[in-house]
């Protein structure tokens, strides 16, 4: 059977650093700009996708089920809610069970396209950079992922279902939007890639730096990817 996983590589065009490594001051003041171009790139990126808002500027067709505090506040207390909420609140009960985000085509020339799923603490991100040929940003971030006070290019573990571990340079910064979840990103080679890696359900997992610091299953994949594809069509 053919394995349907992301492809992924090691930077897309909107996160490309060179791999050269600099050993004088004046390739450390290239490396450094560069760094803080990409830095200033990905917070343009994801600070558009915020999950919660309120406003026209907006991206997704509607928030979580729950409000960012209890978010933050339940993704904090990990196992330790107690049964009664979890048989009865059904914004706890959305948390656990996980939710869907997407851009509307409506959106789609202003906001740009991506679909993101929220599970129990942790989220994944599927971000669209143009069309189906352009790059695409696949994203984890969690309150274990860690947080840099700049972007940083490092190593990471993705594994996901049906595939073996893939051992990949990515770059890790702090969730632009909420500064106690960090967030990893993995390029892949177009949105194509990323949508014909999008099944029913999904588990992933991430480790960094010798542990476990997001791990995600997702449902509901393919409604996901019908919707990413009519968002990127969208924007032709």
């Amino acid at each position: 059977m053919l394995r349907r996983t992301f492809a992924l590589f090691a930077a897309a065009s909107t996160l490309a650093l060179s791999a050269a490594a600099y050993e004088d001051p004046v390739g450390d003041e290239i490396q450094r700009r560069m760094m803080e171009e990409q830095q200033r790139q990905i917070n343009d990126m994801v600070g558009a996708q915020e999950a919660w808002g309120d406003d026209e500027d907006y991206g997704y067709d509607e928030p979580p089920s729950y409000s960012e505090e209890e978010w933050r506040d339940w993704a904090a207390e990990g196992d330790r809610a107690s049964a009664e909420r979890r048989a009865n609140d059904p914004q706890y009960q959305a948390f656990l069970n996980g939710e869907w985000l997407h851009t509307p085509p409506e959106k789609a020339m202003k906001e740009g396209c991506s679909v993101m799923f929220l599970r129990g603490g942790v989220g994944t991100l599927v971000l669209a950079t143009g069309g189906l040929k352009d790059p695409a940003v696949f994203a984890f971030f969690s309150m274990d992922v860690p947080q840099p006070p700049a972007l940083v290019e490092t190593r990471a573990t993705l594994t996901q279902t049906d595939a073996s571990p893939a051992t990949v340079r990515v770059f890790n910064a702090t969730l632009p939007w909420m500064s106690d979840f960090g967030i990893v990103f993995f390029a892949v080679p177009s949105a194509e890639a990323a949508l014909g890696g999008m099944i029913e359900t999904q588990r992933f997992s991430v480790a960094m730096e010798g542990r476990d610091v997001a791990a995600i299953e997702w449902n509901g994949g393919i409604a996901a990817r019908d919707n990413l594809k009519a968002c990127i069509a969208a924007r032709r």
